[in-house]
């Protein structure tokens, strides 16, 4: 099992870091969503 583990080490990593890469973009993405519904949402106070 370990020996498995070592030869498939790097195809893991491989596939860890494109998740995590993944991972980040949905966070940003999910984070400027965020931002422009809350400057949305307290700009429109004001528009009234």
């Amino acid at each position: 099992m370990i020996a498995a583990r070592k030869a498939s080490g790097t195809a893991a990593k491989r596939k860890a870091e494109a998740i995590l890469a993944r991972v980040i973009e949905i966070r940003c993405i999910d984070r400027l969503l965020q931002l422009i519904a809350l400057f949305y949402l307290l700009k429109r106070p004001f528009l009234r």
